[in-house]
């Protein structure tokens, strides 16, 4: 006897079934009407050409699958309708220069940031994060690495002239002006529509809930940040590391085309990474990562010691690639462009075609 649990399994397995029948009947109902039409409307030479797009319309219900062909009057008029929303969700790196060259975050986009161990890319997330907070963008910043509390100091820091490792110490590290300090920083950051999540581990279906919920109660979402690829766990173990990789970036991506929210998630360096240059190939299971991102942004030092760095946007299916010189501060653990620190130098672009 099948116990209560397995009948509703197979009453829903047999209800799915169903409604996927009566859709493909429905589907075949409307391609014959059209068919019908057609046929009436053509004159008689035109009749073959109609008998081969019935042929593919069929073709394509036996093979049950939906293939969704747009011509230019149709793009047009899509296009139109969607330059004309003004609430299309946009997050900005905050650095006026790697804007410039990526055109902002969007909503459906995954950007992958990437760097080696100990460069600054929890940092510059985190400092991402809260640009856009301060924009008044609703911000999930999902943390599978340090814990909440952490990454409060770590936006305290970036606020303030304190040091992270000062307030690590606590009230005994701090001087009178200091706390003064880490206090009224605390009391603004209290005010920002930014959401921390920092569970032991995460699947995707965690991250899609936790966004959904923050979307709900903020009402609306302007950016998910996840720290990081690696830490996010797959439901099924008995897949190689590089297969679950793959499907987690996938299932990423979804999430963001699913809520309308650009997504960044975090990712390490391989070890050929040390010492040089980021590329594409040095990303972390690079073929699966590499495949589903819309954009990849390196964070790059010679040395973790180097105040002068690189952002690099590697990859950018919207637009251009490029190199953006920057200057890491190590105190405010957060790195800063001449333009975005209100200076401007065009040199201090590469473009890449």
């Amino acid at each position: 006897m099948l116990e209560t649990g397995a009948l509703y399994a197979h009453d829903l397995k047999y209800f799915i079934k169903r409604v996927m029948e009566t859709s493909r009947k429905f589907r075949l109902a409307s391609v014959i009407d059209r068919a019908s039409e057609s046929i009436l409307a053509k004159q008689d030479g035109a009749l073959a050409e109609t008998i081969r797009i019935l042929e593919a319309e069929i073709e394509q219900l036996k093979a049950d699958r939906s293939l969704r062909l747009y011509d230019c009057h149709q793009l047009g008029t899509m296009s139109e309708q969607a330059k004309r929303k003004v609430n299309i969700t946009k997050a900005e790196t905050g650095l006026y220069e790697v804007d410039a060259i990526m055109g902002g975050l969007h909503a459906g986009d995954l950007s992958v940031l990437a760097a080696r161990s100990s460069v600054g890319k929890t940092a510059f997330a985190l400092q991402i994060a809260h640009y856009n907070a301060k924009k008044e963008r609703p911000v999930l910043f999902v943390s599978l690495e340090m814990s909440a509390v952490d990454i409060f100091d770590r936006l305290v820091a970036s606020d303030t002239n304190i040091s992270i490792s000062k307030l690590r110490t606590g009230r005994e590290g701090l001087t009178d002006d200091e706390f003064s300090e880490f206090l009224d920083s605390s009391e603004f950051m209290r005010d920002l529509p930014l959401t921390v999540l920092a569970p032991a581990s995460a699947t995707v279906s965690d991250i899609r809930t936790a966004a959904k919920i923050s979307k709900a109660k903020a009402g609306g979402l302007g950016l998910v940040v996840v720290d990081y690829l690696t830490f996010i766990k797959h439901p099924n173990v008995r897949l190689d590391r590089r297969e679950q990789i793959g499907e987690i970036c996938k299932q990423l991506k979804q999430v963001a085309n699913d809520l309308e929210v650009p997504i960044m998630v975090l990712s390490q360096l391989n070890r050929q990474a040390e010492g040089e240059i980021p590329t594409l190939s040095m990303l972390r299971e690079s073929g699966s990562v590499e495949e589903d991102a819309d954009q990849v942004i390196f964070v790059h030092r010679q040395t973790r010691s180097d105040r002068d760095g690189k952002i690099i946007v590697a990859k950018n299916r919207h637009g251009q690639c490029g190199i953006v010189d920057a200057d890491w501060d190590g105190t405010r653990m957060r790195y800063a462009t001449e333009q975005s620190a209100g200076g401007y130098a065009a040199a201090s672009v590469k473009w890449e075609g």
